[in-house]
């Protein structure tokens, strides 16, 4: 799950205390709010560090939130020395997270994608924290940034974002080999329906916030794997009528369900 989610809606119903959760990051800019949102989820880590698990997303690194929203949102809630602060303190909790997460030893997550880097789960245990700025280690760009591209083989320069890669279909069938994984589920990527598949459904790409943008129309999604192995998702449906803060309202809420091939947690 990512942000730019919407967090009313996903923590209204909080009431399934046996699940445990994973955010896939961007947990500021791009919308109203980002204060709370980040402090939302830093306060469930703190209260049930067990059940909720925040990866770091391409946004949770200075050189980004500095420009696209969470430094000017903090400006204008606040004194410009206690908003320069409290950015400060942000970055230095985000150098702090991690880049990638295993669901029941079968499931990889990260926010971006995989990496020509990426040839052992070792290679992501040994990126050191905490990282100010991953610019540096192209594993950890990739992690953060990378995109799934159809009709590529192998790994391509990211022409599109300027730094990372493109990575193929040929290359998620290798790294879940090398890596002993059934499935990837990454996010960073606007999906219409919250959620798309690519490789034959080896890789998953959810985005958690409906009416991203006041202009856009797509729904929000939340991914959920049962013990089992079963995948489903919580799909959340934009409301008719965007409000003025658009990107900060979800709709309706559905359920859809999925089986992905050979993914049996353990």
């Amino acid at each position: 799950m990512s942000r730019h989610y919407q967090h009313k809606k996903t923590v209204q119903k909080q009431r399934e205390w046996h699940t445990d959760y994973i955010f896939l990051g961007d947990y500021v800019d791009r919308g109203r709010r980002s204060l709370e949102c980040v402090c939302l989820v830093l306060t469930l880590k703190i209260l049930f560090p067990r059940k909720y698990q925040l990866l770091r997303g391409n946004h949770e690194c200075k050189g980004i939130n500095r420009v696209y929203g969470f430094y000017d949102e903090l400006l204008d809630r606040f004194e410009k020395d206690e908003a320069e602060r409290l950015w400060f303190g942000f970055n230095e909790v985000f150098a702090w997270l991690p880049l990638a997460g295993l669901v029941g030893k079968k499931i990889l997550c990260m926010h971006g994608g995989i990496s020509a880097y990426l040839n052992s789960l070792e290679d992501i245990r040994k990126i050191q924290r905490p990282m100010d700025e991953p610019n540096s280690n192209p594993l950890a760009m990739d992690l953060l940034w990378a995109d799934p591209m159809l009709n590529i083989q192998g790994y391509a320069p990211n022409t599109v974002r300027g730094v990372a890669t493109f990575f193929g279909e040929d290359t998620v069938i290798q790294c879940c080999e090398k890596l002993r994984v059934d499935l990837i589920v990454r996010a960073h990527q606007m999906m219409m329906s919250g959620y798309g598949f690519f490789c034959n459904r080896k890789l998953i790409t959810i985005f958690t916030a409906p009416r991203y943008q006041p202009e856009a129309n797509n729904k929000g999604a939340v991914v959920y794997v049962d013990k089992q192995g079963k995948i489903g998702f919580k799909v959340l449906s934009p409301l008719e009528q965007a409000p003025p803060d658009a990107n900060q309202n979800g709709g309706g809420v559905n359920t859809v369900s999925h089986k992905v091939q050979g993914c049996q947690l353990t």
